[in-house]
């Protein structure tokens, strides 16, 4: 997105179903260790449906923070107030003529079902709408039913059913590949 689309773009507070308030932003070229330490806490369990931990370095997070003015990427992030990183819902493209965007999300397991991902994900879509390409796409693990749920209540459809390869941390899994026009 670049720097005067980014300026639009407002943070917004979000009360979860605990009570506790979030913010709700982009990501900022001063997340750096913030980004290193949600890396860092995403347990082995959860990373079958996130990333590896091979993708979880601080290199990785550092390098993933850094590339936050991307003119072809978007990245929201759940900002506790309190130095820390909750969670991440992006989309990116290849480049500027792609009408395809990938989607990806991340959330903290400690805020899992109190609303947040539902949020960071409705403010995302909005802005695909106005910032992205026509199609976006996300594969989902079929055994993660909140996830699944979630995307589909959001518009995406399943496209095709398909395996996600095996890698050193987890075993190849069954997921669906969807898709959701943006407009």
């Amino acid at each position: 997105m670049n720097t005067s689309d980014s300026a639009k773009v407002k943070p917004f507070v979000v009360t979860l179903k605990n009570g506790r308030k979030m913010t709700i932003r982009l990501l900022e070229p001063t997340d750096g260790e913030g980004f290193v330490e949600f890396y860092a806490a995403i347990s082995p369990e959860d990373s079958r449906y996130y990333f590896s931990a091979a993708d979880r370095t601080r290199e990785k997070a550092l390098a993933r923070v850094a590339q936050a003015d991307r003119a072809t990427e978007v990245c929201l992030v759940i900002d506790g107030g309190d130095g820390r990183i909750y969670g991440e819902a992006w989309f990116r493209w290849n480049d500027e003529e792609n009408a395809k965007s990938v989607f990806g999300i991340c959330i903290s397991r400690e805020l899992q079902g109190l609303g947040v991902g539902k949020s960071i994900m409705n403010y995302l879509m909005e802005l695909a709408t106005d910032y992205g390409p026509e199609l976006m796409a996300i594969e989902v693990q079929k055994e993660n039913n909140r996830a699944l749920k979630l995307y589909m209540k959001l518009g995406f459809k399943i496209i095709r059913e398909q395996l996600r390869p095996a890698r050193t941390d987890c075993e190849e899994l069954p997921e669906y590949y969807m898709e959701r026009k943006t407009r």
